[in-house]
């Protein structure tokens, strides 16, 4: 098995195999270059819809059956867009994250999709609008801080914070079986029913279930939640930065860039893994070029999210 592995005394007849099941396994997978795991295996709540990107009331039988056809679906157009533009999709790093954490080649999740035996694995939670800061893209409905600007300036008292109830009934995860599960907001280090869904994974036995914070780069943990997030073998903080530096604090205001970038330090101290999500909008997009290069130079693989509205 070393001699195979590394290729000594490898027989000529042996490679060329290994060749043709390699370039067969490559023209089956450019079959299904369309194909999302998201409409059948992601699962997003409280809204109860697989994908946020998709349209109010989308069909999801005609994009399932489109997609198993290898044709795009116009419902699915904000990931098309960005592809089409050479950008990395919603739709691709989910393909990537499912493939690699259920341990089953995106061919094989396409035939299980194909047969209609697909079950949910992969979970979005939006648990509510909690947070802290008042990032320029952003609103009330996902910002208690903004809520409580607008509040005070328009002289108004209208609840700032939107938060789903614990245990809700919409919130349907298999813990047991659940590959994956990120957390949004809001801010939601801060919202207190995504420590019980951790704890629940905990108590199920599943802590190597990937577990995704998309999160304002402030949290410094507890010592409670610190041994919480300790029990999970693959976990990732998705930081929200739309700049460096000052045009950091702007877009991200009133947080610390310093703050942020120590937080990220820490992250990857401990192992954790550390992505980026960029939100992109006429206000940032002159700093484009220093702002990749800041998250190549430190090795954190981002995401662009243009602004399309308003």
């Amino acid at each position: 098995y070393k001699d195979f592995a590394s290729g000594i005394n490898l027989e000529p007849f042996v490679a060329k195999e290994i060749d043709q099941m390699l370039g067969s396994h490559q023209q089956q997978l450019d079959n299904i270059t369309n194909f999302c795991v998201l409409p059948f295996y992601g699962r997003e709540y409280p809204a109860d819809v697989h994908c946020c990107q998709l349209p109010t009331g989308y069909d999801i039988e005609s994009i399932q059956q489109d997609l198993l056809k290898n044709k795009r679906n116009n419902q699915c157009s904000a990931c098309w867009r960005l592809e089409d533009a050479g950008r990395m999709s919603d739709r691709q790093i989910k393909n990537s994250t499912l493939d690699y954490y259920t341990n089953t080649d995106l061919l094989e999740l396409y035939r299980i999709a194909e047969t209609g035996k697909s079950v949910i694995t992969h979970y979005k939670i939006d648990a509510g609008n909690f947070c802290n800061a008042t990032c320029v893209t952003c609103n009330k409905g996902s910002s208690s801080g903004w809520g409580k600007l607008e509040n005070a300036y328009n002289n108004t008292n209208i609840p700032e914070v939107n938060l789903v109830k614990e245990y809700h009934d919409s919130i349907d995860i298999d813990y047991k079986t659940a590959k994956f599960i990120g957390f949004t907001g809001g801010e939601p280090t801060m919202i207190r029913t995504n420590w019980d869904i951790l704890r629940k994974l905990i108590s199920a036995g599943n802590t190597e279930c990937c577990i995704s914070f998309v999160t304002n780069g402030s949290f410094v943990p507890t010592t409670k939640q610190q041994h919480i997030l300790d029990q999970f073998s693959n976990l990732n903080f998705c930081f929200s930065m739309d700049g460096t530096g000052k045009v950091f604090e702007y877009m991200r205001y009133p947080l610390s860039w310093d703050q942020t970038v120590d937080n990220i330090k820490i992250a990857q101290d401990k192992g954790i893994m550390v992505s980026a999500s960029y939100t992109i909008s006429n206000l940032n997009i002159l700093y484009h070029e220093q702002t990749a290069q800041w998250f190549n130079d430190h090795s954190i693989p981002f995401l662009e999210n243009p602004v399309y509205s308003p």
